[in-house]
């Protein structure tokens, strides 16, 4: 193998080789974990976030901060790892100590 070179997963492969695959597909032509940076679009969505004065754990006496956000079933876009692919919206709530 010329120049090897490994990616993130730890597949090799010669340097010339990979190169023009990634160019083609960012992902590893063995096990398809994408390479580098993907990019994309934040999917439509919503958060809010409120402080209250109760307490987390490990942190009592300082108050916290709930952070909520909804996200909405949809389809992923051409920029995104599986273009076309359907995906499932959740919703998620965060508990933060409200301190410096």
């Amino acid at each position: 193998m010329s120049s090897p070179r490994s990616l993130k997963c730890k597949h090799s492969f010669c340097l010339e080789c990979i190169q023009t695959a990634l160019n083609v597909c960012n992902r590893c032509p063995v096990c398809q974990q994408p390479q580098g940076v993907i990019t994309g679009n934040q999917p439509r969505g919503q958060m809010t976030f409120y402080t209250d004065r109760n307490s987390v754990p490990g942190y009592e006496g300082y108050g916290k901060i709930v952070i909520s956000y909804q996200f909405p079933s949809g389809v992923q876009g051409s920029e995104h790892p599986n273009p076309g692919q359907h995906y499932q919206g959740t919703s998620r709530t965060a508990y933060l100590p409200d301190n410096h």
